[in-house]
């Protein structure tokens, strides 16, 4: 599996919600040891929550979406094998990144452990549903949380500004322009359809259509004829919410930009097949089914807001590959034992039957 995606897809869950308990016949257990490696170990309930990330990404990419997770494949391997594979490999990229972090010059400082601390709290409450039934506790959580913080710091070491492997500006321009689209939009309804006193539903006629389409193209035709397009929206807006607290000041930098994915489906097709191929800065007037859009594309690269928002997510899809090599290289190196009689209790199936009852398997990605 492509390491990119699979990292991004563990940032980028979204877990279904159900209010369930009782669903693990036994709990991980915090005095379990599962692993160790020098001075470092691994109890069974940080265990636990990476045997989870191995379920659930295998749950996302079996071979066959229509199955039960254990009933088919992964890449070709039966998909138990798989998960306890992937498993033990996040253990030992674990201890691996560990080491390497403390070795090299760079801290986790207080306000790391802050976030961390927070941040752990509020998984926790907000998938009780799910780390309640396995056991998985606050300081698991946090300890999960503070790896994966100095593993993306390891990333950032040697990829980041100033990193042995920095990579060139240029390039991450150049792949965000290709992954996602800036633009700023007005959205005009057509008419809505209304309901006589019989509750039938009423059509609008052709003239409140041509009235809707008139107000649109008369925005269109001011941002053609080069008005600020930020002050037409802000103009709109307040013609569209006359007489509501909508709670806007149009005072946050960028707060009429539309991101979207190029060919995602976040927007409706009209809109994306015009916006994601349209000249940077040139007014697009649209027509949909129900809407009109008037917008304007602009370069998303040369947006430093944007650029340093998505920073980190394009670093990962540009090098996310050569760090997991690299970790790999490393890992040939670290010599882990595992608790071959402790972890038969933390079997892929164990997660499994409880994530059955749970609800939670079964095409967990769709």
């Amino acid at each position: 599996m492509n390491f990119a995606k699979r990292m991004l897809a563990l940032m980028l869950a979204v877990m279904m919600v159900f209010a369930l308990t009782g669903c693990s016949d036994t709990l991980a257990d915090d005095t379990d040891v599962v692993a160790t490696y020098d001075d470092l170990s691994m109890n069974g309930i940080l265990y636990t929550r990476f045997l989870l990330d191995a379920y659930t990404l295998a749950d996302t990419y079996k071979d066959d979406p229509a199955a039960d997770v254990l009933d088919t494949t992964v890449e070709g391997i039966p998909a138990a094998e798989w998960i306890q594979n992937t498993a033990y490999a996040d253990v030992e990229r674990y201890f691996t990144c560990l080491e390497k972090f403390e070795k090299s010059d760079m801290e986790f400082t207080d306000e790391d452990q802050t976030y961390v601390d927070d941040y752990a709290a509020n998984m926790l409450e907000q998938y009780s549903f799910l780390y309640g039934p396995f056991g998985i506790d606050l300081q698991s959580l946090k300890d999960y949380y503070s790896y994966n913080i100095k593993s993306m710091a390891l990333f950032d070491y040697y990829y980041g500004k100033g990193g042995e492997k920095e990579v060139p500006e240029e390039e991450i321009k150049a792949k965000l322009a290709d992954t996602y689209n800036l633009t700023k939009v007005m959205i005009f309804d057509k008419a809505l359809p209304t309901t006589d006193a019989d509750g039938n539903l009423v059509e609008p006629s052709a003239e409140e259509v041509a009235a809707a389409e008139a107000k649109a193209r008369s925005y269109y035709d001011r941002a053609v004829a080069g008005e600020d397009f930020e002050q037409l929206i802000i103009e709109w807006e307040s013609d569209l919410f006359a007489g509501q607290d909508i709670g806007h000041t149009h005072e946050e930098e960028g707060s009429h930009d539309l991101i979207t994915q190029i060919g995602g489906s976040s927007v409706p097709v009209a809109y994306s097949s015009v916006m994601d191929a349209a000249p940077f800065g040139e007014p697009q007037f649209i027509e949909d089914s129900d809407v009109y859009y008037v917008a304007t594309r602009y370069d998303i690269a040369e947006d430093q807001v944007q650029l340093e928002s998505y920073r980190s997510t394009i670093l990962l899809a540009l090098r996310s590959e050569d760090f997991r090599v690299m970790t790999e290289e490393w890992m040939q190196e670290v010599d882990v034992t595992f608790n071959d009689a402790v972890i038969e209790k933390y079997s892929p199936e164990w997660i499994a039957k409880a994530m059955n009852k749970l609800g939670l398997t079964n095409n967990m990605a769709q």
